[in-house]
């Protein structure tokens, strides 16, 4: 069964629809990327630090399960890189896929091995690297394969036409449960998105856009990278997430026109953005602790900083720690009320992850 023969449909705002392929060649790829490229916000500047380089870094193997069922998956890892050149610290910040993707990557990465970062001709720990595994079906073309997801699917966008949001939702969520490609979570993302949208739930929405456009939206239909990329800067916005808005406006100038960016809701959602940033005052950023579906972890919160000392305020519920990781340092401590923290000088950019009890909240204060 096939998607509509391949035509066109209407959605909120619009969703394409989709045909079925036939696998031919398996892959594990590694895509890696030092944090100092991360959303082409600029490179890492540490004066004398030159970043770690792999040395030995065998692809993930593909899990017999996922291959017997043309199923694919993805994963974005934060770790750091000691001196001697080993990974630790290994966090699983998202993933998409069944369980087995996310156990095959960590093993993977837990014997990779690094040509050290440097500081001034000497090997030093390089606290924050960041890598993206893609586990993919090679084919000619990135379509739906699974039939019960086409049914699922079609369903779910019906009732989502129909404006019937909570079923959809509904539909949609249990068609993740199966095992499916990397094509078919990507669009079932976006309807997601879409809907937990309509019904104003902008942490759903943001949840789902982001998987929706995994890869710079490689994996999304064309034309519906400027609306996903669009959306995402708006709902990053509306999270208080200033540098994942900025990272979401840079993929969407790449396909999209300038002349028609000048006047987009986006463009002056980015010309707020830098006028906050520009502006001496104290940078206010409302903050919820939340779990991921697919990951074994505590409540967290991550948030690129912009400034060089920061604190919390108003904490709601259970607030329990955070980690500054940056790439030529790091510091741990327990959230409190009290106290001021200093981002160690010259580290680069840095993650700041809070941890707690799900569904607290807190205001991040930083300042210059």
């Amino acid at each position: 069964m096939l998607f509509s023969n391949c035509r066109a449909t209407n959605l909120v705002p619009m969703l394409l629809a989709m045909c079925c392929w036939a696998a031919t060649t398996l892959a594990a790829n590694a895509n890696e990327q030092s944090f100092k490229s991360l959303c082409g916000l600029g490179a890492l500047d540490v004066p004398g630090f030159t970043s770690a380089q792999p040395a030995f870094v065998p692809p993930p193997s593909y899990p017999s399960e996922a291959e017997d069922n043309w199923s694919e998956g993805w994963a974005m890892l934060e770790y750091a890189i000691s001196s001697d050149g080993a990974v630790r610290g290994i966090t699983v910040v998202d993933a998409l896929g069944q369980s087995d993707f996310i156990a095959s990557t960590v093993k993977a990465v837990e014997s990779w091995r690094y040509k050290p970062a440097t500081r001034n001709g000497l090997a030093v720990e390089q606290s924050l690297y960041q890598l993206s595994v893609l586990f993919r079906l090679r084919g000619p073309r990135r379509e739906a394969n699974h039939e019960q997801f086409i049914r699922q699917y079609n369903r779910s966008r019906l009732l989502l036409q129909g404006k019937r949001y909570d079923e959809a939702i509904a539909i949609m969520e249990d068609a993740f449960k199966a095992r499916l490609n990397l094509y078919e979570t990507t669009m079932g993302s976006f309807m997601l998105a879409i809907a937990y949208a309509q019904k104003g739930d902008w942490q759903r929405a943001l949840f789902h856009i982001r998987h929706a456009v995994i890869e710079d939206g490689a994996y999304l239909e064309k034309s519906l990278r400027v609306i996903a990329f669009a959306s995402q800067v708006e709902l990053e916005v509306r999270q208080g997430n200033l540098a994942e808005a900025k990272c979401a406006f840079h993929q969407l100038r790449t396909i999209d026109s300038p002349s028609a960016l000048g006047e987009s809701k986006a463009a002056k959602m980015i010309a707020t953005i830098d006028a906050t940033l520009s502006n001496p005052k104290p940078l206010v950023t409302s903050a919820t602790l939340a779990t991921h579906p697919l990951l074994e972890s505590a409540a967290v919160w991550r948030h690129q900083m912009f400034r060089p000392k920061f604190s919390f305020a108003e904490i709601n519920g259970e607030v329990k720690s955070f980690r500054l990781a940056c790439a030529g340092g790091s510091q741990e401590a327990s959230v409190n009320l009290k106290t001021q923290w200093n981002v160690p000088s010259q580290s680069g950019r840095c993650l700041l992850r809070v941890e707690g009890e799900t569904g607290a909240t807190f205001r991040l204060i930083e300042e210059h």
